[in-house]
């Protein structure tokens, strides 16, 4: 008895939402068919969209149809100020003005900031061997005389308080103390 009872309740589900189905597309009982809610005009909204979309497609096809000749270039695209003949003049100075014919020389790179941090020292066999601690904007350097900071400035002198580089670069000395 279980099983039948389930078997009428599914039944009577699956009405309920085939008519739930039919009120929401618009069957009518008594008023509409199948044959009829198929037959149903495109809403009017639509035809004005149709038509501009079809409209659009008539006119891209035929300005396929209607090919316009390039224009063709008079002037030659390499050369400035050149007529349709291609003879150019060089521009003459106005106004007494005078071009300059010298080359501009190339920048020197900014000399970058160093600053001493500090000097440390180290007796090795008697000798006193100092070391340079030389930060800059790439990063902190070690350095003994005669090495590279950079691969720019060489140091030159490293004392207990400063320390004295040159820029190879410029060929300059300078000096670097403590704070």
């Amino acid at each position: 008895m279980t099983s039948t009872r389930a078997a009428v309740l599914s039944l009577l589900a699956i009405g309920a939402a085939a008519a739930a189905i039919a009120v929401s597309i618009g069957v009518r009982p008594g008023r509409s068919t199948v044959g009829e809610l198929t037959r149903r005009p495109v809403p009017t909204a639509v035809d004005p969209v149709v038509l501009a979309l079809s409209d659009g497609q008539a006119r891209m096809a035929a300005s396929r149809q209607t090919r316009r000749p390039l224009p063709v270039a008079s002037r030659d695209p390499f050369r400035f100020n050149a007529g349709p003949s291609g003879a150019s003049e060089p521009p003459s100075p106005r106004g007494g003005a005078v071009l300059s014919t010298r080359t501009p020389q190339p920048a020197l790179p900014a000399q970058p900031t160093l600053t001493l941090s500090g000097v440390a020292e180290d007796r090795t066999g008697g000798v006193l061997v100092r070391t340079a601690i030389i930060s800059t904007a790439t990063g902190l350097y070690l350095v003994k005389e005669g090495e590279r900071v950079e691969q720019r400035f060489e140091v030159l002198r490293i004392a207990a308080t400063e320390v004295r580089l040159r820029d190879v670069v410029e060929q300059t000395d300078f000096t670097l103390k403590l704070r």
